[in-house]
């Protein structure tokens, strides 16, 4: 269910609303979240701490030319 409404999102911010890409974060450790976005083809391009909650997180993205090339 929870990559079904990724893929919703990412269709609807990179198609319908024409981003330039989306960018998602996951706290280290959360596997499950990871593992969406993996399917979903995004990936990792950073750690950092989260200015919120001040926990160590992994920031992934997906371009819109990648999300192109893999809906091929």
């Amino acid at each position: 269910m929870a990559t079904e409404a990724a893929a919703a999102a990412l269709r609807f911010g990179l198609e319908e609303r024409g981003l330039e890409r989306i960018v998602n974060i996951a706290q280290l450790g959360n596997d499950a979240s990871e593992r969406v976005m993996a399917k979903l083809g995004m990936r990792p391009f950073r750690e950092t701490i989260s200015p919120t909650c001040d926990r160590p997180v992994r920031v992934f993205e997906l371009p819109s030319d990648r999300y192109a090339t893999s809906m091929r």
